[in-house]
């Protein structure tokens, strides 16, 4: 999603590598950076950092190293660290490039932050990353983890604004529907919040979750009859 908790992982590359050349101490950042995401591919998390770690060592002028060795680092859970290489990344400069990558350190700021539960600087990063318009296919991965870091702080409405930019981006978007009518169920709008759990509904059919979603809302209606038909 990455959403590491949620989703498919992101990293700066577009295109992995894993063919590993070289040995020893003759190895190029390259090398490591290839094997690091190797080793990431399979999971295996503490050493792709090491691999990572030696491949901005070797050449610290590279980004995507330090986004990616930020991303492996919060899968070690190493939060603080993390957060220190996706600030190397970040250029204040303005060409496509570095605005990309200045998107995907924001990104994996606000990822950092918000699984060491740090929502207020989470909200703050991931604004920062949705305002840059380059990699736009990370947008709505991106947005959902601001509604979710604003529905950690019991901000309703932004969480609603945010999903609802969603669905524009995207309409087919079940996940974005359900989860904008569970907070307008929250907050006494209940004929919106069941036209969002039929917009679920009608997107993800087997997504009981939804239906449940809408038999609560109903019954906060009254309409009891309409909720036994949402079970049945």
């Amino acid at each position: 999603m990455v959403r590491l908790k949620r989703g498919k992982v992101i990293l700066a590359s577009m295109v992995l590598m894993f063919a590993v050349t070289g040995c020893g101490g003759n190895k190029s950042a390259s090398d490591y950076y290839k094997e690091g995401m190797k080793q990431y591919k399979e999971q295996n998390y503490e050493k792709a950092s090491e691999s990572l770690k030696e491949a901005v060592t070797k050449n610290p002028n590279k980004a995507e190293y330090y986004i990616d060795y930020g991303m492996t680092l919060i899968q070690c859970e190493n939060y603080e660290e993390a957060l220190i290489q996706f600030d190397k990344a970040i250029l204040d400069k303005d060409n496509k490039i570095v605005r990309a990558n200045n998107k995907m350190a924001y990104r994996g700021k606000g990822i950092a932050y918000y699984n060491s539960a740090d929502y207020e600087s989470a909200i703050k990063a991931f604004t920062k990353a949705i305002k840059i318009t380059d990699r736009s296919d990370l947008d709505i991965d991106i947005l959902f983890y601001l509604g979710d870091a604003q529905e950690k702080t019991l901000d309703q409405e932004g969480a609603i604004a945010t999903y609802t930019k969603v669905i524009e981006k995207k309409a087919d978007q079940s996940d974005a529907y359900y989860k904008r009518a569970v907070l307008k169920g929250q907050m006494g709008q209940l004929e919106d919040s069941v036209a969002d759990f039929d917009k679920a509904i009608s997107f993800d059919k087997d997504n009981y979750e939804y239906y449940f979603g809408k038999y609560a809302i109903l019954l906060q209606q009254g309409d009891t009859a309409g909720a036994k038909d949402v079970l049945s």
